[in-house]
């Protein structure tokens, strides 16, 4: 009677164990969540669009913004701009936002990456997106020196634009 006892106590154990996991242990897909305004307000606090906007005549949105790591501490973007942006203002564009966050925030990111997006082409999430032009900021332009070169004041850094798909 005392063997029957501890299989049902261990039985009884198993059936709470699989009853709580197996809710939660299938394949769901959650819906990524979309850039709110609390993304909106991080970037705000980083760089003011519109003194960007004036200085270089170029309308644009800051879909989102993330920093990622610890020392190296790593700054993305993802940017909306209009259609029509000609290739020299995008990195005109770039250097201007990455001079913005240097210049409150320095010595503080190891690397920049924008991935700039046009307006026509978002739809829905960033990350599902192509973008046509993805920018970095790194030293001397190489990922392996990230982290291992000094950060005061970016002189040793090297912007390179990538153009992908259609470029204007």
């Amino acid at each position: 009677m005392k063997k029957w006892g501890i299989f049902s106590l261990g039985g009884i154990a198993l059936i709470i164990v699989l009853a709580l996991l197996g809710p939660s242990s299938g394949c769901k897909k959650e819906t990524p969540n979309k850039p709110s305004e609390t993304q909106a307000k991080i970037a705000a606090a980083e760089i003011d669009t519109k003194e960007i906007t004036a200085q270089t005549g170029i309308r644009f949105k800051i879909i989102k913004t993330d920093a990622r790591g610890y020392m190296p501490q790593h700054k993305f973007f993802w940017i909306c701009v209009p259609n029509d942006i000609p290739k020299e203002k995008v990195k005109e564009l770039v250097q201007e936002i990455i001079n913005a966050v240097t210049s409150k925030f320095p010595n503080t990111y190891h690397s920049f990456t924008v991935h700039l997006f046009y307006e026509n082409e978002l739809t829905g999430n960033p990350e599902d997106c192509r973008p046509f032009a993805r920018a970095t900021f790194l030293p001397e332009g190489d990922w392996v020196k990230v982290g291992r070169t000094p950060i005061d004041d970016y002189k040793n850094y090297q912007l390179a634009l990538e153009f992908r798909g259609k470029e204007k």
